[in-house]
């Protein structure tokens, strides 16, 4: 059986610290040159790291098929259960409201906010008990059934792919999501 790529090993390059300038400049600055830093078995991007702003990221980065791949059918569970053992599951929800209370805090009410890479939509419900829009965009469709039946979902692997206008949304809650950007 194939493993799915969050499971393979990542081990640090034997090109360790080698500088090299790429095509595609860092999101955070711009800058061009980075650092190779580790490889992940069965996978043909690299961790770079920016030599600017030291920003990892993924070089070249991920195919669509790549990113799918990240995220089989088993990944999340069942949407309907806990993915985690239940005092663990409880713990990461408590932090994810506390995360909507104090991150968006600051929005008007029935603000638009988007959970970028939602999985099973605990975000989404906390973001939909405070009172705003929820929207999630989701790679996982599986993944998905079990969110909040308040927010508006879509399945896509990337925001790009997901159909939303330009500046549709007050705030934008990112976690976890690199690869979708």
């Amino acid at each position: 059986m194939t493993k799915a790529h969050y499971e393979r090993p990542v081990r640090r390059s034997e090109e360790w610290g080698r500088r090299m300038v790429v095509g595609e400049p860092c999101p955070v600055c711009d800058a061009r040159e980075v650092r190779i830093a580790y490889d992940v078995e069965g996978l043909t991007s690299r961790l770079v790291t920016c030599d600017s702003c030291g920003t990892g990221r993924l070089f070249p980065l991920p195919s669509k098929a790549e990113i799918e791949s990240f995220y089989p059918e088993a990944y999340y569970g069942d949407p309907s259960s806990a993915k985690f053992l239940l005092p663990i599951e409880w713990l990461v929800r408590l932090i994810g409201a506390r995360h909507v209370r104090v991150f968006l805090r600051e929005l008007a009410p029935a603000a638009r906010v988007l959970d970028l890479g939602c999985g099973r939509g605990l975000l989404l419900h906390e973001i939909a008990e405070q009172g705003f829009e929820a929207h999630g965009v989701e790679a996982n469709a599986a993944a998905a059934r079990g969110a909040d039946p308040r927010a508006e979902l879509r399945i896509a692997p990337r925001l790009a792919d997901a159909g939303y206008p330009a500046a549709f949304f007050d705030e934008v809650v990112i976690w976890h999501v690199l690869e979708h950007l």
